[in-house]
């Protein structure tokens, strides 16, 4: 699990449909945006039941958590990033979700997000 202070509790206001970074893959999507008042990086999931039974659901979500929280500290203050997980991933391996997770979090800090 997350640490508490980098765990995202979504506002009502919080809109998905306009981020600031988006990359997709076919495993999931993550969706950020900057918030200049927040001291460090926050993370959320959001998990389709589609995916599987909550056992699956929660499983993918510790996954997540455990290869994401090492590299917190490489991204940058003020970003809200949400994972949005579809469908299939549930079958794919161990690398390829550790993979595609590297990928993605390299993109996050690598554009000039808080200009």
């Amino acid at each position: 699990m997350l640490p508490k202070q980098n765990r995202l509790k979504l506002p009502v206001k919080w809109d998905r449909r306009a981020p600031d970074i988006q990359v997709s893959n076919n495993l999931f999507k993550v969706v950020a945006k900057k918030n200049l008042q927040e001291e460090g990086p926050k993370i959320g999931f959001i998990i389709t039941t589609k995916v599987g039974k909550s056992f699956t659901r929660n499983r993918l979500k510790r996954k997540l958590s455990e290869l994401i929280r090492p590299k917190l500290t490489t991204l940058k203050p003020g970003i809200e990033a949400i994972w949005i997980l579809h469908p299939g991933i549930e079958r794919a391996k161990d690398e390829e979700i550790s993979l595609e997770v590297d990928k993605a979090l390299s993109k996050l800090p690598s554009q000039n997000f808080l200009k």
